[in-house]
This record gives structure tokens, C-alpha cells and sequence, in this order.
């Protein structure tokens, strides 16, 4: 996961790829910089419910999936 977080870290400026990052830091415990990045989203105006959109995420593997929103859970929850 920590890979993840670094390799994302260009497209910083995207929710999409950052609901990956944010997901990622639940799964690490880094709880504080996942809320970080759902704050400087927030802040500039363009919140967004990660999970709905993890959700609708058309993966053939549904398990991929689950580990995206067991993250985002442990990030936000």
C-alpha cells in the first residue's frame, strides 16, 4: 500500500486517484493523512462520498473491490 501512495502522488490533484491513496492509508493505519487529504478536498469546495464511489467501481473481481472499500472504511470510519 505504501507503493500506492507514492506512485498516486502525480495525480494529487484528483479525487479518483486519490480515493486509491486515501484507501491505502486506511489500510496502513494512517488514518491522519487520509483525513488530511478528504479535508483539503473538502476545503476546496470539492468533497466527495469515496465510499458510493468505491461502490461503483466495475472491477471482474469483486474482492479488489472490498479491499478498496475496507480501506476507505478504515480511513474514514
Amino acid at each position: 500500500f505504501h507503493e500506492a501512495c507514492i506512485g498516486l502522488q502525480p495525480f494529487a490533484d484528483q479525487a479518483w486517484q486519490m480515493m486509491y491513496v486515501i484507501a491505502a492509508h486506511g489500510h496502513l493505519g494512517e488514518r491522519d493523512k487520509a483525513q488530511a487529504i478528504v479535508a483539503r478536498f473538502a476545503e476546496e469546495g470539492r468533497a466527495h462520498d469515496y465510499l458510493a464511489a468505491a461502490r461503483r467501481e466495475p472491477y471482474r473481481d469483486p474482492a479488489a473491490r472490498d479491499r478498496l472499500i475496507a480501506g476507505l472504511a478504515l480511513a474514514l470510519g
